[in-house]
């Protein structure tokens, strides 16, 4: 306390009221004056203080590289582009988001994917200018499509109502049921546009089928489409008489076919699967193994099937041509599907003489294109390729740079084929487009007039000289495109080290 000889001393805050003391103004003056007061030691503590603030030149580059995609990988991608970009974060982000390692979702169809992932994304992404000029019409219905609330807004908007065709209607409509049943209530749209968006919307599906007036009206095509597309059509379908009575045998298998749950069903239904003929069971089992098992292994339906039938089971279920019996109805064609589809089962073929006695020349040139294995053993016995002609010794060659080697090298394979052919060999490899230049066996043909005895053009024969003029134009174009490519991979390293040094 004060004694009674000391005064205190006045100051202009002393000289205010309680009530002026209290006010945020007053507050935050006083504690300004009580900083600047004090210049000395706040100057000591900003020198002893250092920043912990970490600049990305200072940074290690692989660390925080990884770091910064992780955190603009989070970015919706409408961010990078015109008003919204990150420049409003700072001026570093900023910098940082025009790398190209980190702003690769700047694609307008980064765009639409990340307002397919998140539809908070749709609206500013369609209020950027910058991204809006540039997207076409479709564009825009597709991402306006991904917001329920702002599709609404579109097909309720007085001025669109009588542009929006029905085309436009159904792409706003197809990524969410209550768009769907707005337009349906609002819009007219025949049975086939209906269903069109029942095949896309659950609830739209289930709509059509509590409709008596759209019900009634149904087809079996309809209501095949319908209940491919939901499993839960699929088995209201197979339950209400009035509709299963629409399906024939055919329109039963392709519906239950993309189900195996309600194939099963269909299988275990005595009443139905009398309904299924072999191409029916067929259908069925070709789309799933456990299915074509179930049906194969069931005497009395396995009797329904024939050599087709079979043959489109055995997609699924390759052990049926251990049958004997199956082997004897196959002719060359059939042979020919069962190698395409089976890699054992065309070694098989091959091992057997008397199948592969069946098979003509385009059937060995069909299994070689499915199973390069089948191709490089062809090629390897030339009791299997001696009768090949140059359109399958192109089959072959194609797709295996060592199988077209062999054939350039074998004079009896390469004669076979005609300056075209011998390019079209080479096209896929530019060191077999090489090896072919080199033959100088592809000579562009002689014109009629250079030809002793002609003295007139022969109908087509410029032409054909010109095309195979382009023909090695492009082996060349090939040739050249991988020596380039070559010289800048090899210089590449040759620079980095320099500019390290």
């Amino acid at each position: 306390m004060l004694g009674p000889d000391k005064k205190r001393k006045r100051t202009p805050i002393g000289r205010q009221t309680s009530a002026q003391l209290n006010t945020p103004a007053a507050q935050a003056a006083s504690q300004e004056e009580a900083l600047s007061a004090r210049p000395n030691k706040r100057s000591r503590i900003d020198d002893n203080t250092t920043s912990t603030a970490v600049s990305a030149a200072s940074a290690a580059p692989e660390l925080f590289e990884e770091i910064y995609s992780i955190i603009f990988s989070y970015l919706p991608s409408y961010s990078f582009i015109g008003q919204n970009k990150i420049a409003s974060v700072s001026k570093q982000w900023c910098t940082l988001s025009k790398q190209g390692k980190f702003n690769s979702k700047k694609t307008f169809e980064g765009i639409i994917e990340g307002c397919r992932e998140n539809s908070d994304n749709v609206h500013p992404t369609l209020a950027n200018m910058d991204i809006y000029n540039h997207l076409s019409l479709i564009q825009i219905l597709e991402i306006a499509s991904l917001c329920p609330e702002i599709a609404k807004k579109i097909i309720n908007n007085i001025g669109l109502r009588s542009i929006l065709n029905t085309d436009h209607l159904l792409i706003l409509s197809k990524n969410h049921a209550s768009v769907a049943h707005e337009i349906i209530d609002n819009f007219a749209f025949n049975l086939s546009e209906i269903v069109w968006l029942g095949v896309r919307q659950l609830e739209i599906a289930h709509k059509i089928l509590d409709d008596a007036s759209l019900r009634d009206n149904l087809d079996d095509y309809d209501l095949v489409d319908l209940g491919c597309a939901h499993i839960e059509i699929a088995t209201r379908i197979l339950t209400d008489a009035s509709l299963k009575d629409k399906l024939n045998g055919i329109n039963l298998a392709t519906m239950s076919s993309r189900h195996p749950e309600i194939a099963y069903q269909i299988l275990s239904d005595k009443a139905l699967n009398t309904m299924l003929d072999g191409d029916c069971l067929a259908i069925l089992g070709g789309a799933n193994s456990e299915i074509a098992k179930r049906i194969y292994d069931d005497e009395v339906l396995r009797k329904k099937l024939n050599k087709d039938n079979l043959l489109m089971l055995s997609k699924q279920l390759p052990e049926i041509f251990k049958d004997d019996a199956f082997r004897q109805q196959l002719d060359k064609e059939s042979l020919a599907i069962i190698g395409t589809q089976n890699l054992e089962n065309a070694h098989e073929i091959l091992d057997k003489p008397s199948l592969r006695e069946k098979l003509d020349k385009f059937g060995l040139a069909r299994m070689a294109e499915a199973h390069p294995q089948i191709a490089r053993r062809i090629m390897a016995d030339p009791s299997l390729y001696v009768d090949i002609d140059a359109s399958c010794l192109i089959k072959l060659g194609k797709r295996d740079p060592h199988i077209a080697c062999q054939i350039i090298q074998d004079p009896s394979l390469f004669g076979k084929l005609s300056g075209r052919k011998k390019a079209e060999l080479g096209k896929n490899n530019p060191s077999v487009a090489q090896q072919i230049l080199n033959t100088n066996s592809i000579e562009c043909l002689p014109l009629p007039r250079e030809i002793p005895g002609f003295t007139r053009e022969i109908p087509g024969f410029t032409r054909e000289r010109a095309e195979l003029r382009r023909e090695i134009a492009e082996l060349r174009k090939v040739c050249l495109i991988a020596e380039k490519i070559q010289e800048i991979v090899v210089q590449a390293p040759q620079a980095r080290r320099t500019r390290r040094m």
